[in-house]
């Protein structure tokens, strides 16, 4: 466009001065042509310095990556129809690229969502497929508390022996459970004695294959990260000096480091199940104080405001977090009049319209957003600090009048005098000759379903695997009335296809059955109009902007689509960084995204 300006301007200079050689013109006539020459050469001027300014690569020296939890792509359609009262949105979008065929690209949960961010590959190879899954190579914590138990089927406080075959299997819960202090009585106020939690050793699983170790977050682990690919760790040519920083919603988010356990100079998980998370006063709270990490991260300082030795003042290469405001406050609508969180949805029947509690909402994200422009202003940062706004996950349905909740009590199955509709689990929960095979499940907007290890997928014994008989009942009950919602099953092949899952990289993790269900179907007996988890459009199409005041490319990308995967290599791609060092792009080939 600025290229095209100057050609055409400085056309209009040389015939100009040709008109006047061959012309007789009285003065004002020539002075009206000299302040049209000086008029044009001052935009050639501008176009040039702006020409100038446009960021190519090697130019932005920080990554900063938000993740505003629930965040739709029709939500910023929904944010561009007011630049003024979201005007920070706005500038984002007008100062960047957005994709808006960008999807998750499997199911769409928090660890699923943010692991294919950071390591460019997806749950199947990366091996987090949710926050609380399963291991078929581990054994329960020392004692025995935290998630597991009998309700899966599991022995608490069992034995580890170093190189045991037998016996092994473990429910992984990367959640709250795994805190020093578990339950939170106080739910009206953010309790600092619960906010700022530690992980406790003793509720952590044991890996035999490893001489019984302690397996913490970033041990479960199998690929590295973009965070330990640009500090340069495990021979990986990085940024030299360069500091990494992340805020997430609970310290099961560990993982984040990587499996070196080093990719995040500092991590700040504050425990978001230190308050009630129905209640958007203490959501605001809670997402204030990430803010204010990241806004001292900005200025070069540790989240507290001190200096960061080696590197003072200066902002991390790749930094960031998560808000949850949006996740929680659209979720929880059938409470108590009392409730602050009444009414923060989407109206009904609309494209996603906002209700007025819900824009009060997106106007204290909007506020985030301008305090960390402002922010990036402030320290002569913003040109050269690529701002990645996203989501780890949407949620669904966007629309109420399309909600069909689902029990997960076996007393609501067919049969058992209840709603006669129950979840796949619940089903086979229902069922006797199938119930003792059940080793755990994850149920959202979503289905997943572990047998096992002497029942499922990967047992040895001939004619030990229960999964086909497990299909088999599940596909019954799609054909008389389909009480549990059923829209695929996917599992054996047609499930490692699904996650294009390479070989026995993650596979002790991957589930025996997958069920994607019907659109609007939540899985729950909570007071919930949305869940994430699931395949649908709502669940998987989320936001992506990628926005810097010197990009050229601006407004709406030209890609036919786009995956989270590909986040992970762009960002490295940014900075300069080879992002081939990336075992999860090895694996998966998810190639950067064309934002210069």
């Amino acid at each position: 466009c600025f290229v095209y300006l100057q050609t055409v301007l400085g056309e209009l200079h040389i015939i100009s001065l040709l008109v006047l050689s061959n012309m007789r013109f009285n003065t004002k006539v020539l002075a009206l042509f000299a302040a049209s020459l000086t008029t044009s050469e001052a935009l050639v001027r501008k176009s040039k310095l702006k020409k100038k300014g446009v960021a190519k690569k090697g130019h932005i020296k920080s990554v900063l990556l938000l993740s505003i939890d629930g965040l739709h792509y029709s939500d910023l359609v929904q944010l561009k129809k007011d630049p003024v009262k979201y005007q920070n949105f706005n500038w984002l979008m007008d100062n960047g690229l957005t994709f808006p065929k960008h999807k998750v690209s499997t199911w769409a949960d928090s660890f699923p969502g943010l692991s294919s961010m950071l390591t460019g590959a997806g749950p199947g190879n990366s091996g987090l497929l949710y926050d609380f899954a399963y291991s078929r190579k581990l054994v329960g914590p020392v004692t025995g508390t935290g998630n597991g138990g009998t309700d899966y089927n599991q022995p608490t406080g069992i034995q580890c022996i170093p190189g045991q075959t037998e016996n092994l299997g473990w429910v992984i819960g990367w959640d709250e459970s795994i805190d020093v202090d578990y339950e939170n009585p106080n739910t009206n106020a953010i309790d600092s004695t619960y906010l700022y939690q530690a992980i406790d050793p003793e509720k952590l699983p044991r890996d035999p294959a490893n001489n019984c170790n302690l397996v913490y977050p970033h041990n479960w682990m199998v690929l590295n990260t973009i965070f330990e690919v640009a500090k340069g760790i495990n021979g990986a040519k990085g940024i030299e000096k360069s500091w990494t920083a992340w805020t997430d919603k609970n310290p099961g988010y560990e993982w984040v480091n990587g499996p070196s356990g080093k990719g995040v100079d500092e991590l700040f998980n504050p425990e978001v199940s230190s308050f009630d998370k129905k209640n958007i006063i203490l959501n605001k709270e809670y997402d204030t104080i990430k803010l204010n990490a990241i806004l001292n991260w900005i200025h070069g300082k540790k989240r507290d405001g001190t200096d960061f030795s080696p590197r003072k003042d200066v902002p991390p290469v790749i930094y960031g977090g998560n808000f949850v405001i949006l996740n929680d406050a659209s979720k929880y609508l059938d409470l108590s009049p009392a409730s602050p969180a009444i009414g923060a949805d989407y109206v009904p029947g609309t494209q996603g319209e906002f209700s007025p509690k819900l824009a009060d909402v997106f106007q204290y994200l909007d506020g985030n957003l301008g305090q960390i422009k402002d922010a990036l202003v402030a320290t002569g940062n913003l040109e050269e600090t690529m701002v990645i706004v996203t989501a780890k996950h949407g949620n669904s349905p966007i629309d109420k009048n399309l909600l069909h909740k689902i029990s997960v009590k076996t007393s609501n199955c067919p049969g058992n005098g209840g709603t006669n509709e129950c979840s796949p689990a619940s089903l086979l929960l229902n069922d006797v000759t199938l119930s003792p095979y059940l080793a755990n499940y994850i149920e959202d907007t979503v289905s997943l379903i572990w047998l096992t290890p002497e029942s499922g997928s990967y047992c040895k014994t001939p004619g030990c695997d229960k999964t086909a008989d497990a299909v088999k009942l599940l596909l019954d009950s799609m054909g008389t009335g389909n009480p549990a919602g059923i829209f695929k099953i996917y599992s054996g092949d047609h499930l490692f296809q699904l996650l294009k899952a390479n070989g026995d990289l993650a596979a002790d993790r991957v589930p025996d059955i997958l069920i994607e269900t019907l659109p609007g179907v939540v899985y729950t007996d909570k007071k919930k109009v949305m869940e994430h988890g699931g395949f649908s459009t709502d669940d998987r199409s989320v936001a992506l902007i990628f926005s810097n005041p010197l990009l050229k490319l601006k407004g709406m990308s030209n890609e036919v689509a786009s995956t989270h995967e590909q986040i992970a290599a762009t960002i490295l791609d940014i900075l300069g960084v080879d992002y081939k060092q990336l075992q999860g792009y090895q694996v998966e080939r998810a190639d950067p995204l064309s934002v210069y």
